[in-house]
């Protein structure tokens, strides 16, 4: 896969929570693939696609560099997803597929992915007849494993979406109860305090 699954923070978002996510993400594959898919993503730091050669590696020590101020404050998916079919053609960034790190993703470690979903004909036979944009709630551990099992066809989102029910909403496939439990206590300790979705800087 050539493409790199774009992260889009929508708030101002710590250091800490952006390590995490990438330390999480990374973490249901080490080798780093799914069936020779590679699992990457990129935070980006700014509007400039042209200029993403690469993914945003997991910190081998220490944390992620700095706070991230967002280039991107208040988008919703829908936003994200006109930005992308504009701007994501050739750029190695994928058009399909995103990453939202919003205000509850540093509360409990969940954030919103994205599928641009085929839609197909009610009416004559499974004819394609467009796409459609449809986002679901994951933990961070599950959030780059899914776009990688959607886009191969291991699953797809409306099976996401049926197993989260039984998880209050939130694809969390992989995860343990202890370990949620571990992230939510870690979410919860330390933060920088926010207010209307930005981060106050002691």
């Amino acid at each position: 896969m050539a493409d790199i699954y774009p992260v889009f923070c929508t708030t101002d978002v710590p250091s800490k929570v952006l390590t995490t996510f990438l330390l999480h993400s990374h973490e249901p594959m080490r080798e780093g693939t799914v069936d020779g898919y590679a699992m990457e993503s990129v935070i980006l730091r700014s509007a400039d696609l042209t200029s993403i050669t690469e993914r945003t590696p997991p910190p081998t020590s220490g944390v992620f560099p700095d706070d991230l101020v967002s280039p991107f404050p208040n988008w919703t998916a829908h936003q994200v997803h006109s930005f992308l079919k504009l701007h994501a053609p050739g750029t190695k960034v994928h058009e399909s597929n995103f990453v939202i790190i919003d205000a509850r993703s540093i509360q409990d470690y969940t954030c919103e992915i994205a599928d641009n979903t085929v839609k197909f004909s009610d009416t004559v036979g499974m004819r394609p007849v467009g796409h459609e944009l449809k986002t679901l709630r994951a933990t961070f551990r599950d959030s780059i494993l899914s776009l990688v099992n959607w886009e191969i066809a291991n699953m797809d989102i409306e099976e996401s979406r049926l197993l989260a029910e039984t998880t209050d909403g939130v694809s969390m496939i992989g995860e343990t109860e202890e370990g949620r439990k571990k992230d939510l206590g870690d979410a919860t300790l330390g933060e920088k305090v926010l207010r209307d979705g930005r981060v106050v800087r002691d």
